[in-house]
């Protein structure tokens, strides 16, 4: 899971509020729903899958739409998320109200809040392909756990409808991917030379693409590779200075 910012001065978000203000209901305008899809950058709130990667998708309300203490904010953009159908299905219709939000939540006042983008790094992360979590503030709930376990994000519980194999399978997949290709271009700078330099930026380049919101699992990516990927920059800049000064 990562924060998704849903900034009320962001055009798109303008434009699906005002849309949502003259529509009978949440999904009667596509058009809302291609401005969440665009919001999310195409990837499930919950486990971070694309269309491609995951299944069909579809709007979820975090707070149940079909419970009566939430109906009002049946159109509420706070309370719609881009979602895969397995992430969907596994949350339900009852109250989730001990996980993560990607953005909004109700305070005890009944107000929209914003979650910290710095707890959702801090309490839900990864090592390798795995996700974790880290109580920060130690109580009775844990949201990275409870999050990670409602949507068997580990595949921990493989039964049935539960099993998700192929999602840890394919953020398996994605990690060796950058591994192979980060360990490739420290090998590059080891024997630098100028000559090179188209392999080491299309390596880099591919790599950075991984980074962007918008790519399945860049949370994961950013976790495991971020201080590789500062430290390559650094390396390669040296590089090219001391060639170009000697």
């Amino acid at each position: 899971m990562r924060y998704i910012a849903k900034d009320a001065k962001d055009p798109l978000v303008i434009e699906a509020k005002l849309l949502l203000a003259t529509s009978a209901t949440y999904d009667e305008n596509p058009r809302v729903r291609e401005i969440i899809r665009l919001i999310y950058g195409g990837c499930c709130a919950f486990c971070g899958s694309t269309v491609e990667e995951g299944s069909y998708y579809q709007i979820e309300h975090f707070y149940p739409k079909g419970k009566a203490a939430y109906k009002s904010r049946d159109k509420d953009l706070e309370n719609l998320h881009y979602c895969c159908t397995r992430c969907n299905f596994r949350k339900g219709r009852v109250l989730r109200d001990k996980i993560m939000s990607p953005n909004y939540f109700f305070d005890k006042s009944g107000n929209w809040q914003d979650t910290l983008p710095e707890k959702l790094e801090r309490e839900i992360y990864y090592v390798g392909h795995m996700v974790y979590a880290h109580n920060y503030n130690p109580g009775p709930i844990d949201r990275g756990a409870e999050t990670i376990t409602l949507f068997n994000l580990n595949n921990t519980d493989p039964s049935g409808k539960s099993h998700r194999g192929y999602l840890v399978e394919r953020r398996l997949r994605h990690y060796n991917l950058i591994y192979r290709q980060v360990q490739a271009v420290y090998n590059l700078l080891e024997w630098y030379h100028p000559s090179i330099d188209l392999a080491v930026n299309l390596l880099l380049e591919n790599i950075m693409e991984y980074f962007r919101e918008e790519h399945p699992w860049s949370v994961m990516v950013i976790h495991n590779f971020g201080d590789d990927v500062l430290k390559l920059l650094m390396i390669y800049d040296a590089l090219k200075v001391k060639l170009a000064t000697s």
